[in-house]
Protein backbone atom coordinates (compact mmCIF):
# COMPACT_ATOMS: atom_id res chain seq x y z
CA UNK A 1 0.00 0.00 0.00
CA UNK A 2 1.41 3.27 -0.89
CA UNK A 3 0.41 7.17 -0.05
CA UNK A 4 -0.55 9.72 -2.18
CA UNK A 5 0.80 13.43 -0.58
CA UNK A 6 -2.13 15.96 0.29
CA UNK A 7 -2.89 18.15 -2.75
CA UNK A 8 -4.04 21.22 -0.53
CA UNK A 9 -2.43 24.34 -1.54
CA UNK A 10 0.08 26.28 1.01
CA UNK A 11 -1.58 28.95 2.45
CA UNK A 12 1.01 31.34 2.17
CA UNK A 13 -0.09 31.14 -1.52
CA UNK A 14 -3.22 32.21 -0.97
CA UNK A 15 -4.40 35.78 -1.79
CA UNK A 16 -5.69 37.85 1.44
CA UNK A 17 -9.23 38.08 -0.11
CA UNK A 18 -9.08 33.80 0.32
CA UNK A 19 -8.31 34.14 3.76
CA UNK A 20 -9.70 35.21 7.07
CA UNK A 21 -8.85 35.50 10.38
CA UNK A 22 -10.99 33.75 13.12
CA UNK A 23 -11.34 34.48 16.75
CA UNK A 24 -12.96 33.65 19.95
CA UNK A 25 -15.80 36.81 21.44
CA UNK A 26 -17.18 36.64 24.53
CA UNK A 27 -19.96 38.32 26.31
CA UNK A 28 -22.13 37.76 23.56
CA UNK A 29 -25.57 38.49 25.07
CA UNK A 30 -27.86 37.24 22.48
CA UNK A 31 -28.89 36.21 18.37
CA UNK A 32 -30.41 39.41 17.80
CA UNK A 33 -27.43 41.53 19.22
CA UNK A 34 -24.79 39.52 17.92
CA UNK A 35 -26.44 39.99 14.22
CA UNK A 36 -26.66 43.61 14.51
CA UNK A 37 -22.96 43.60 15.66
CA UNK A 38 -22.13 41.85 12.58
CA UNK A 39 -23.90 44.02 10.31
CA UNK A 40 -21.74 47.05 12.01
CA UNK A 41 -18.40 45.19 11.46
CA UNK A 42 -19.37 44.32 7.64
CA UNK A 43 -20.03 47.97 6.73
CA UNK A 44 -16.22 48.57 7.83
CA UNK A 45 -13.53 49.05 5.17
CA UNK A 46 -12.57 44.80 3.85
CA UNK A 47 -15.56 44.00 6.50
CA UNK A 48 -18.16 42.94 3.73
CA UNK A 49 -17.08 38.97 4.64
CA UNK A 50 -17.61 38.97 8.21
CA UNK A 51 -19.15 36.34 10.18
CA UNK A 52 -19.77 36.86 13.49
CA UNK A 53 -22.16 34.10 15.27
CA UNK A 54 -23.85 33.73 18.66
CA UNK A 55 -23.32 29.70 19.18
CA UNK A 56 -20.10 28.94 18.56
CA UNK A 57 -18.97 32.47 19.73
CA UNK A 58 -16.21 33.01 16.67
CA UNK A 59 -15.95 35.90 14.22
CA UNK A 60 -14.46 35.47 10.62
CA UNK A 61 -12.89 38.75 9.31
CA UNK A 62 -10.54 39.43 6.73
CA UNK A 63 -6.93 40.03 7.86
CA UNK A 64 -7.81 43.56 6.14
CA UNK A 65 -10.18 44.42 9.09
CA UNK A 66 -8.97 47.14 11.38
CA UNK A 67 -9.08 45.05 14.32
CA UNK A 68 -8.88 47.84 16.88
CA UNK A 69 -12.07 49.16 15.31
CA UNK A 70 -13.97 45.77 15.37
CA UNK A 71 -13.37 45.70 19.43
CA UNK A 72 -14.76 49.41 19.75
CA UNK A 73 -18.03 47.43 18.21
CA UNK A 74 -17.94 44.39 20.15
CA UNK A 75 -17.42 46.69 23.66
CA UNK A 76 -19.68 48.73 23.30
CA UNK A 77 -22.22 45.80 23.77
CA UNK A 78 -20.25 44.03 26.45
CA UNK A 79 -18.45 41.47 24.63
CA UNK A 80 -14.93 41.48 23.56
CA UNK A 81 -12.42 39.10 21.88
CA UNK A 82 -10.59 36.32 23.73
CA UNK A 83 -6.62 34.99 23.18
CA UNK A 84 -6.62 31.46 21.74
CA UNK A 85 -4.40 29.14 23.30
CA UNK A 86 -1.69 27.57 21.48
CA UNK A 87 -1.39 30.55 18.83
CA UNK A 88 1.32 31.82 19.18
CA UNK A 89 3.09 34.25 16.19
CA UNK A 90 -0.23 36.06 16.01
CA UNK A 91 -0.62 39.66 17.27
CA UNK A 92 -3.37 42.06 17.91
CA UNK A 93 -4.23 45.04 19.99
CA UNK A 94 -5.46 42.89 22.85
CA UNK A 95 -3.33 39.70 21.88
CA UNK A 96 -5.92 38.00 20.75
CA UNK A 97 -4.42 35.73 18.52
CA UNK A 98 -6.74 34.84 15.19
CA UNK A 99 -6.31 30.89 13.40
CA UNK A 100 -7.08 31.27 10.02
CA UNK A 101 -10.04 29.74 7.61
CA UNK A 102 -9.76 29.61 4.30
CA UNK A 103 -12.15 29.72 0.95
CA UNK A 104 -12.64 26.10 1.20
CA UNK A 105 -14.26 26.21 4.51
CA UNK A 106 -11.28 24.24 6.49
CA UNK A 107 -9.75 26.20 9.08
CA UNK A 108 -6.79 26.29 11.35
CA UNK A 109 -8.03 25.60 15.24
CA UNK A 110 -5.72 26.70 17.85
CA UNK A 111 -7.82 27.43 21.00
CA UNK A 112 -10.80 26.70 22.68
CA UNK A 113 -13.50 28.71 24.60
CA UNK A 114 -13.03 30.43 27.75
CA UNK A 115 -16.28 30.64 28.60
CA UNK A 116 -16.32 28.21 32.19
CA UNK A 117 -14.55 30.42 34.26
CA UNK A 118 -17.71 33.23 33.35
CA UNK A 119 -20.31 30.13 34.16
CA UNK A 120 -18.61 29.26 37.32
CA UNK A 121 -18.97 33.54 37.69
CA UNK A 122 -22.41 33.53 37.24
CA UNK A 123 -23.19 30.53 39.18
CA UNK A 124 -21.50 32.12 42.34
CA UNK A 125 -23.27 35.48 41.94
CA UNK A 126 -26.76 33.50 41.14
CA UNK A 127 -26.46 31.73 44.21
CA UNK A 128 -25.72 34.69 46.34
CA UNK A 129 -28.89 36.47 45.06
CA UNK A 130 -31.17 34.10 45.94
CA UNK A 131 -30.06 33.36 49.75
CA UNK A 132 -30.58 37.40 49.68
CA UNK A 133 -34.02 36.86 48.44
CA UNK A 134 -34.69 34.33 50.80
CA UNK A 135 -33.41 36.45 53.41
CA UNK A 136 -36.23 38.61 52.58
CA UNK A 137 -39.01 36.20 53.50
CA UNK A 138 -37.25 35.08 57.10
CA UNK A 139 -36.44 39.14 58.09
CA UNK A 140 -39.69 40.51 56.64
CA UNK A 141 -41.41 42.46 59.59
CA UNK A 142 -38.21 41.37 61.85
CA UNK A 143 -35.65 43.93 59.92
CA UNK A 144 -36.21 47.53 58.66
CA UNK A 145 -37.63 48.01 55.66
CA UNK A 146 -34.89 49.80 54.20
CA UNK A 147 -31.98 46.52 55.03
CA UNK A 148 -35.09 44.32 53.49
CA UNK A 149 -35.20 46.97 50.41
CA UNK A 150 -31.26 46.79 50.89
CA UNK A 151 -30.88 42.80 50.17
CA UNK A 152 -33.35 43.64 47.00
CA UNK A 153 -31.35 45.26 45.47
CA UNK A 154 -28.24 43.41 46.02
CA UNK A 155 -29.91 40.50 44.66
CA UNK A 156 -31.09 42.05 41.93
CA UNK A 157 -27.53 43.25 40.82
CA UNK A 158 -25.73 40.53 41.72
CA UNK A 159 -27.97 38.46 39.07
CA UNK A 160 -28.56 40.98 36.33
CA UNK A 161 -26.11 43.28 36.50
CA UNK A 162 -24.34 42.33 32.94
CA UNK A 163 -28.12 42.76 31.95
CA UNK A 164 -28.95 46.19 33.17
CA UNK A 165 -25.17 47.39 31.86
CA UNK A 166 -25.86 46.52 28.72
CA UNK A 167 -29.26 47.66 28.71
CA UNK A 168 -28.32 50.99 29.91
CA UNK A 169 -25.87 51.37 26.92
CA UNK A 170 -29.04 50.48 24.48
CA UNK A 171 -30.85 53.30 26.38
CA UNK A 172 -28.82 55.71 25.73
CA UNK A 173 -28.80 54.62 21.70
CA UNK A 174 -32.06 54.48 21.44
CA UNK A 175 -31.71 50.76 20.46
CA UNK A 176 -34.41 48.45 21.89
CA UNK A 177 -34.04 44.41 22.54
CA UNK A 178 -34.68 42.28 25.47
CA UNK A 179 -31.89 43.53 27.54
CA UNK A 180 -33.24 47.25 27.07
CA UNK A 181 -36.64 45.56 27.79
CA UNK A 182 -35.85 43.70 30.81
CA UNK A 183 -33.96 47.09 32.17
CA UNK A 184 -36.79 49.61 31.89
CA UNK A 185 -39.06 46.60 33.09
CA UNK A 186 -37.24 46.17 36.18
CA UNK A 187 -36.86 50.23 36.49
CA UNK A 188 -40.48 50.54 36.12
CA UNK A 189 -41.37 47.88 39.34
CA UNK A 190 -38.80 49.71 41.41
CA UNK A 191 -40.56 52.73 41.06
CA UNK A 192 -43.69 51.84 41.60
CA UNK A 193 -41.85 49.35 44.68
CA UNK A 194 -42.42 46.40 43.86
CA UNK A 195 -39.07 44.91 45.07
CA UNK A 196 -40.07 41.51 45.58
CA UNK A 197 -41.50 40.72 42.06
CA UNK A 198 -38.30 42.65 40.44
CA UNK A 199 -35.86 41.04 42.21
CA UNK A 200 -37.38 37.30 41.22
CA UNK A 201 -37.58 38.56 37.57
CA UNK A 202 -33.69 39.58 37.92
CA UNK A 203 -33.33 35.98 39.13
CA UNK A 204 -34.98 34.01 36.74
CA UNK A 205 -33.78 36.13 33.73
CA UNK A 206 -30.11 35.39 34.92
CA UNK A 207 -30.70 31.35 35.53
CA UNK A 208 -32.10 31.52 32.47
CA UNK A 209 -28.83 33.27 30.46
CA UNK A 210 -26.94 30.67 32.67
CA UNK A 211 -28.71 27.68 31.92
CA UNK A 212 -28.70 28.91 27.86
CA UNK A 213 -24.82 28.96 28.13
CA UNK A 214 -24.56 26.23 29.65
CA UNK A 215 -26.13 24.04 27.37
CA UNK A 216 -25.01 25.61 24.56
CA UNK A 217 -21.38 25.29 25.59
CA UNK A 218 -22.14 21.60 25.95
CA UNK A 219 -23.49 21.14 22.74
CA UNK A 220 -20.14 23.59 21.12
CA UNK A 221 -18.15 21.00 22.90
CA UNK A 222 -19.73 17.51 21.85
CA UNK A 223 -19.82 18.91 18.23
CA UNK A 224 -16.17 19.92 18.15
CA UNK A 225 -14.79 16.64 19.51
CA UNK A 226 -16.55 14.66 16.51
CA UNK A 227 -15.45 16.98 14.37
CA UNK A 228 -11.64 16.62 15.67
CA UNK A 229 -12.86 12.81 15.09
CA UNK A 230 -13.00 13.08 11.48
CA UNK A 231 -11.00 10.86 10.08
CA UNK A 232 -8.19 12.43 7.63
CA UNK A 233 -7.16 9.77 5.63
CA UNK A 234 -8.08 6.80 3.45
CA UNK A 235 -7.94 3.65 1.75
CA UNK A 236 -8.81 3.75 -1.82
CA UNK A 237 -9.11 0.48 -4.10
CA UNK A 238 -6.91 2.02 -7.81
CA UNK A 239 -5.67 -0.04 -9.97
CA UNK A 240 -5.72 -3.00 -8.19
CA UNK A 241 -3.95 -1.97 -5.61
CA UNK A 242 -4.78 0.30 -2.34
CA UNK A 243 -3.82 3.89 -2.03
CA UNK A 244 -4.20 5.45 1.24
CA UNK A 245 -5.23 9.37 0.48
CA UNK A 246 -6.36 12.41 2.34
CA UNK A 247 -10.06 12.58 2.59
CA UNK A 248 -10.61 16.12 0.94
CA UNK A 249 -8.94 14.02 -2.25
CA UNK A 250 -11.62 11.48 -2.63
CA UNK A 251 -14.09 11.82 -4.92
CA UNK A 252 -17.79 10.15 -5.92
CA UNK A 253 -17.46 6.95 -7.23
CA UNK A 254 -13.86 6.20 -5.55
CA UNK A 255 -14.14 2.21 -3.36
CA UNK A 256 -12.70 2.57 -0.18
CA UNK A 257 -12.24 -0.31 1.97
CA UNK A 258 -12.68 -0.05 5.56
CA UNK A 259 -11.66 -2.02 8.11
CA UNK A 260 -13.06 -2.91 11.66
CA UNK A 261 -12.50 -0.21 14.38
CA UNK A 262 -12.19 2.40 11.49
CA UNK A 263 -14.26 5.68 10.49
CA UNK A 264 -16.67 5.22 7.32
CA UNK A 265 -14.78 8.73 5.30
CA UNK A 266 -17.80 9.23 4.03
CA UNK A 267 -21.72 8.48 2.76
CA UNK A 268 -21.27 5.41 0.45
CA UNK A 269 -22.92 2.61 -0.53
CA UNK A 270 -21.62 -1.36 0.29
CA UNK A 271 -20.25 -3.56 -2.53
CA UNK A 272 -18.21 -5.78 -0.86
CA UNK A 273 -18.33 -7.44 2.62
CA UNK A 274 -20.81 -7.90 5.18
CA UNK A 275 -20.09 -5.96 8.54
CA UNK A 276 -21.74 -4.16 11.75
CA UNK A 277 -21.64 -0.05 11.65
CA UNK A 278 -21.99 1.67 14.61
CA UNK A 279 -24.05 5.07 13.45
CA UNK A 280 -24.51 6.45 17.29
CA UNK A 281 -22.45 9.44 16.48
CA UNK A 282 -24.74 10.27 13.62
CA UNK A 283 -28.20 8.85 14.37
CA UNK A 284 -28.65 8.18 17.94
CA UNK A 285 -28.79 4.37 17.25
CA UNK A 286 -26.76 2.68 19.81
CA UNK A 287 -27.08 -0.54 18.80
CA UNK A 288 -24.28 -1.64 15.07
CA UNK A 289 -26.16 -2.23 12.45
CA UNK A 290 -25.07 -4.94 9.95
CA UNK A 291 -24.33 -3.99 6.73
CA UNK A 292 -24.37 -6.05 3.55
CA UNK A 293 -23.74 -5.49 -0.34
CA UNK A 294 -26.13 -2.68 -1.81
CA UNK A 295 -26.76 -0.46 1.58
CA UNK A 296 -26.14 2.36 2.57
CA UNK A 297 -23.97 4.02 5.20
CA UNK A 298 -23.21 7.31 6.58
CA UNK A 299 -19.95 9.08 6.79
CA UNK A 300 -18.71 9.48 10.31
CA UNK A 301 -20.11 6.18 11.30
CA UNK A 302 -18.11 3.22 12.41
CA UNK A 303 -16.87 -0.37 11.53
CA UNK A 304 -17.45 -2.31 14.07
CA UNK A 305 -16.56 -6.07 12.46
CA UNK A 306 -15.97 -7.07 9.17
CA UNK A 307 -14.00 -5.65 5.98
CA UNK A 308 -16.24 -3.27 3.74
CA UNK A 309 -15.80 -1.77 0.50
CA UNK A 310 -17.91 1.14 0.01
CA UNK A 311 -18.70 3.30 -2.80
CA UNK A 312 -18.47 6.82 -2.46
CA UNK A 313 -22.02 8.69 -3.38
CA UNK A 314 -21.28 11.95 -1.81
CA UNK A 315 -18.27 14.06 -2.13
CA UNK A 316 -16.33 13.83 0.88
CA UNK A 317 -14.79 17.51 0.75
CA UNK A 318 -18.79 18.30 2.30
CA UNK A 319 -19.59 15.00 3.91
CA UNK A 320 -15.91 14.07 5.73
CA UNK A 321 -16.83 14.57 9.16
CA UNK A 322 -20.39 13.12 10.99
CA UNK A 323 -23.29 14.25 9.64
CA UNK A 324 -24.76 15.62 12.66
CA UNK A 325 -21.77 18.04 12.81
CA UNK A 326 -22.44 19.22 9.77
CA UNK A 327 -25.85 19.90 10.25
CA UNK A 328 -25.04 21.80 13.66
CA UNK A 329 -22.38 23.81 11.73
CA UNK A 330 -24.83 24.41 9.19
CA UNK A 331 -27.00 25.76 11.64
CA UNK A 332 -24.38 28.19 13.77
CA UNK A 333 -23.33 30.04 10.59
CA UNK A 334 -27.17 30.76 9.54
CA UNK A 335 -28.94 34.14 10.10
CA UNK A 336 -31.15 33.04 13.27
CA UNK A 337 -34.70 34.08 12.82
CA UNK A 338 -35.85 36.40 15.94
CA UNK A 339 -37.39 34.11 18.84
CA UNK A 340 -40.78 34.42 19.63
CA UNK A 341 -40.87 36.47 22.42
CA UNK A 342 -38.03 38.75 20.45
CA UNK A 343 -40.86 39.21 17.49
CA UNK A 344 -43.78 40.55 19.98
CA UNK A 345 -41.17 42.81 22.10
CA UNK A 346 -40.15 44.48 19.04
CA UNK A 347 -43.76 44.77 18.13
CA UNK A 348 -44.70 46.23 21.20
CA UNK A 349 -41.80 48.80 21.03
CA UNK A 350 -42.63 50.25 17.26
CA UNK A 351 -46.52 50.56 18.18
CA UNK A 352 -47.49 54.24 18.00
CA UNK A 353 -48.39 56.01 21.42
Amino acid sequence: MRTEPSQSSNPSSKSLHNEQAEYRVQGLSCPNCTREMQDEIQRLDHGKSARLNYNSGKLLISPQVDLTRVEGILKRDGAHIVPLAGSAGHNSPNEASPSHTHADGHGHHHGHSHGQGAEQKMKWLLSVSAIFYLLTFILEGRAPETFIIVLYASAMVLSGYTTFLRGLRNLTRLKFNMDTLMTVALIGAVIIGEWREATLVAILFGLNELLEGYGMNRARQSMEALLAAAPKEAEVIRGGETVRVPIESLSVGDIVRVRPGEKIPSDGIVTQGTGAVNEAAITGESVPLTKRNGESVYGGSVSTDGVLHITITKRTKILHSPRSCILYKKHKTARHRPSYLSINSRNIIRLPS
